[in-house]
This record gives structure tokens, sequence and C-alpha cells, in this order.
């Protein structure tokens, strides 16, 4: 199963709050932070297993599964958009998302019907929205993102560094208490 981001992620922390949160008053490097500060919100939703802003997403699986269920990497899941189910011949067939897939009460995937699960036998491509509302934003994890941005804008830490996606110790505590956990 593979999940396509059809959107682009953003950054729940504006450049003018960042700034301001970090004491920046020059323009001259504002793409350089607009850039940590999504390198910083991605690693936040890697980190807590959540969308931060509402887009779509693809959830392609090569066959259907047994239970029925497609797990989302980002959650909270929004909307079921589309869902189409491929054949044994490679015939596309679409089904009413309303009536033919249910999303789980955790927000954690989406449930497929018994009809589309029969008719997938060569596929599944399900559409759907996910992440949270920019109000639904918790305090601490755009503390998190401004802490992540501020730091790798003082400390110059390159993207080649082997550092990429690594949240600073303190943005990671600021995370830690907002993290999903699955067993």
């Amino acid at each position: 199963m593979v999940t396509i981001d059809l959107g682009r992620a953003v950054s729940p922390v504006g450049l003018a709050e960042a700034k301001a949160w970090a004491r920046i008053e020059r323009g001259d490097e504002d793409d350089t932070l607009a850039l940590l500060l999504s390198a910083a919100s991605e690693a936040a939703e890697a980190e807590l297993g959540l969308a931060l802003s509402r887009r779509k997403f693809r959830i392609v699986a090569d066959r259907s599964p047994p239970d029925g269920v497609l797990s989302l990497k980002l959650t909270p899941l929004v909307s079921v958009d589309a869902v189409l189910a491929y054949a044994r011949d490679g015939t596309e067939i679409a089904f009413d998302p309303a009536l033919e897939a249910a999303i789980l009460d955790d927000g954690s995937g989406v449930r497929l019907s018994g009809a589309v699960r029969a008719a997938g036998v060569n596929g599944i491509d399900v559409t759907v929205t996910a992440g949270l509302a920019a109000e639904a934003i918790p305090a601490e994890v755009k503390h998190a993102i401004l802490v992540a941005a501020a730091t790798w804008f003082e400390a110059r830490i390159a993207a080649g560094d082997a550092v990429t996606g690594i949240l600073p110790s303190p943005a990671r505590r600021l995370l830690r208490a907002r993290r999903r956990m699955r067993l």
C-alpha cells in the first residue's frame, strides 16, 4: 500500500509570526526561514502522525485488504472523496464513497464495503481529505515548530549534514505529549 500526498503541507506558523518570535528584523533571509518552517512542520507531522494542514491524499493498494481497512499515515481523516476498484481484467470501477466507505472512529483510516473489496481484486485507489483545521493546531505544536526552525536558523544546519528530519530536543519534548502511540 502506498500513500501519496496530493497537496502541499502548509506550516501552521507564518513567516511574520516566526520572525517576531525569534526577534528577526531583517528580511534578507525570509526564504531561508520559510524553508526551515516548512521542514520543521514536516518533521512535526512525521513525529506526531498528524497532518497539520488539510489536504488530499491518495491511498493505493495493489490488492484488496482482507479486513477492508486502508490506514492513513497522517491523520485525522476528514472525508472520503473517491473510491476506485480495479477488476481482474483491469477495468476501473467507481463507487460512491458515501455508500461504500466509512471513516474509522479514530480517523486513522477508511473501512471499505464488501462490494469494493470484492471488485478490487486487481487493486484499490481511494482519495481522501485529511488534516487538522488551522484553528485546531495545539499551541505546543506551533511552539515546537518555532523552536525547531529558530534552532536550525541560528545553527545553520545544512540539509546535507545527515540531520534532515531530526527535531531539536526541546522541540521533541514539546511534541511528546501529543504523540500517537500504536500497539
